[in-house]
């Protein structure tokens, strides 16, 4: 049997500036997060846009991915300043694109040339200095991830399907914790939005209540914009609706 060699041609082809394609190849990116990023060029320039909408299934289905990973190399992206993501009403997924001012890309080869010098002058007082500026970003960041978690929690109880209370927040921490590693908030906000509508609503057969946590655990991922729920659970939809249950308060 004779094989047949890929044999693409340059037409249609990615337009992008030279100096910018060039600011690419000086600039590290690790694996996940470039075959993200080269994605993201593949559905902008490549079909001559700025930005584009891109659902995490087609992150997934192009990569090869998945999408916790998906979702971890767009936050280092972001952390970068090499992409921005935009949230726009009229689009049920985010907006993507390439910012082209690559001078405001984080610089990472400086950051670890600076590093080096300073562990050269004094070894011993650099090694404080960097465990003491380690711990403070460590705090700093758990403060600041524990705020986030609070404010899912908080946005929970006003949907007011389920209500906890205050005290019981720790009891919920953790599944809020692992759904902010797969999911951004806003997705997370979103989804309990759809969630209070479809529940709320005549024109939808879904009347399953749900604490914060089955929510999370189990219905996160059904009420998320990518799911299109305030059309799945339309009366009269193919899907079969679940059985009705209520829960006591956590």
């Amino acid at each position: 049997m004779v094989s047949i060699m890929a044999n693409p041609q340059p037409k249609p082809y990615i337009q992008m500036s030279s100096e910018l394609f060039d600011a690419i190849i000086r600039y590290r990116i690790p694996g996940e997060q470039r075959q993200v990023f080269d994605f993201i060029i593949r559905k902008t320039y490549g079909f001559h846009k700025k930005q584009d909408a891109i659902s995490l299934s087609q992150f997934v289905e192009a990569t090869g991915m998945k999408k916790p990973a998906i979702v971890r190399a767009i936050k280092g992206l972001l952390s970068k300043k090499i992409i921005c993501v935009i949230k726009k009403d009229n689009y049920l997924t985010h907006v993507y694109g390439i910012i082209k001012d690559y001078d405001k890309w984080e610089p990472l080869t400086k950051k670890i040339t600076l590093t080096k010098k300073i562990m050269a002058v004094d070894k011993k007082d650099n090694e404080s200095l960097s465990f003491l500026s380690t711990t403070k970003e460590k705090k700093d960041n758990t403060t600041k991830e524990r705020k986030i978690y609070i404010d899912i929690f908080d946005f929970w109880n006003s949907a007011k399907i389920v209500v906890h209370k205050e005290k019981h927040f720790k009891i919920h921490e953790p599944a809020i914790k692992k759904a902010y590693k797969l999911y951004e908030i806003e997705d997370i906000l979103d989804a309990i939005c759809n969630y209070k509508e479809v529940y709320n609503s005549e024109l939808h057969y879904f009347s399953h209540k749900w604490t914060l946590i089955d929510f999370l655990n189990r219905g996160l991922s059904k009420f998320v914009n990518e799911s299109d729920p305030l059309n799945n659970f339309k009366k009269g939809s193919t899907s079969t609706p679940p059985p009705s249950q209520t829960y006591q308060d956590l």
